[in-house]
């Protein structure tokens, strides 16, 4: 402690002079000295709270970074699995078209099939017209002419 600055600061906020060897003085250092030896407890506590906040910053830096890099690899996990969803499900929209495509397909020549069914029946059933015709009506048609010329004579 400087006692030249703090006598100079008493006479001017005071009025007072003391002298270097004023005993005032040496209650200043008997206050300096008890305030020392009451606070140093609490100084050595700061201290040791300060090392262990420091110790628990480490540690929670640490953590903070195995997390990080958990939480990366599970964002990496997800990207891989999203990735492999989306696949899947473009492969399901491929295979639904494919499959679509498929059954038009079978119904158009299923439909084919049962459209030459149909010409077939009918082309039978056309020549069976025209030989029943030919058979049946072109003889009653003629039997019918010889009766009408015979009645009209």
């Amino acid at each position: 402690m400087d006692r030249s600055k703090l006598i100079a600061s008493l006479v001017e906020s005071h009025g007072v002079k003391l002298d270097q060897d004023d005993p005032a003085f040496v209650l200043v250092e008997l206050n300096a000295m008890v305030f020392d030896e009451l606070t140093q407890p609490t100084l050595d506590r700061l201290e040791s709270t300060l090392d262990q906040l420091s110790e628990i910053s480490d540690i929670l830096d640490e953590k903070t970074a195995i997390f990080t890099k958990q939480v990366a690899n599970l964002n990496a996990g997800l990207d891989e699995k999203t990735a492999i969803f989306i696949k899947q499900v473009d492969n399901i929209k491929a295979s639904k078209e494919l499959l679509i495509a498929e059954i038009a397909l079978r119904s158009k020549k299923q439909m084919d099939v049962d459209l030459k069914n149909i010409e077939d029946k009918y082309q039978r059933y056309f020549k069976k017209f025209i030989l029943w015709q030919f058979v049946i009506l072109l003889p009653v048609l003629v039997a019918m002419q010889i009766i009408f010329k015979f009645l009209k004579w």
